[in-house]
């Protein structure tokens, strides 16, 4: 099934933390990944990548109050290469694969703490231009199927 369709599966409160891109891709703080994860597991979901995106704007403000989501357009996404705070640029993304002879309800669960063990060992956070530090999210890309 497509991921944005996929999404649609998700409970409100999931959806509604989420930044929203304009094509239905969505991404979520730091913060909010375990909560996202076990959301994705309930569902039976799996993780097959990580994407870091950093809005150019962000502010709760921005967010829509009749839907509670931010939504931003192409160019309020950064996407691919972020920069960092040596004023290099660098993505930061990760894939993940079922392992040999793993069956897809394992997939779920290990591809879950694969995705959060990435996350810690990219610690964005630290590398990151210090103007998005605040403005980072985590675009997950989940599938229910092999």
């Amino acid at each position: 099934m497509r991921d944005e369709l996929l999404e649609l599966t998700l409970s409100d409160n999931i959806r509604n933390k989420a930044l929203h891109d304009f094509n239905g891709e969505l991404a979520w703080k730091r913060t909010d990944i375990p909560e996202v994860l076990n959301g994705l597991i309930e569902k039976q979901y799996s993780i097959i990548g990580i994407e870091l995106w950093a809005a150019k704007t962000y502010d709760e403000s921005d967010r829509l109050e009749s839907m509670k989501v931010l939504f931003l357009n192409v160019s309020g996404i950064i996407k691919g290469k972020l920069p960092l705070k040596d004023g290099s640029a660098k993505a930061f993304r990760d894939f993940f694969e079922p392992k040999e002879n793993e069956t897809y309800t394992e997939f779920v669960k290990s591809s879950s703490i694969d995705a959060t063990a990435s996350i810690n060992r990219m610690n964005a956070e630290f590398f990151i231009a210090t103007e998005f530090e605040t403005k980072l999210f985590y675009h997950l890309i989940f599938t229910d199927e092999f």
